[in-house]
């Protein structure tokens, strides 16, 4: 069963769960609440869902993630050394 954002219920089959060692993706049989997983075989893909415990059947509560940001800025280059790049 996933739950998605909205608290809709819908059922979907798990293809396969893989865990991570390194970089690498492992296939396992289970994941526990806290693990970093990736699930294969949830369409359409839904951004924040919760899969609640077999035993249970109660979600866990949807925790808040920021998006992630990126701040720049561009301006002249009015160091000391601008207009000298290549000169020794």
């Amino acid at each position: 069963m996933v739950i998605g954002r909205n608290g809709k219920q819908t059922k979907e089959r798990v293809m396969q769960v893989l865990s991570f060692e390194g970089l690498q993706r492992v296939q396992v049989e289970s994941a526990e609440a806290g693990d970093i997983c990736a699930i294969v075989g949830l369409i359409p893909w839904i951004s924040a869902i919760r899969l609640p415990v077999r035993k249970a059947r109660r979600p866990l509560p949807i925790i808040a993630v920021d998006e992630p940001t990126l701040d720049m800025t561009f301006r002249v280059n009015d160091g000391p050394f601008a207009g000298r790049e290549g000169i020794t």
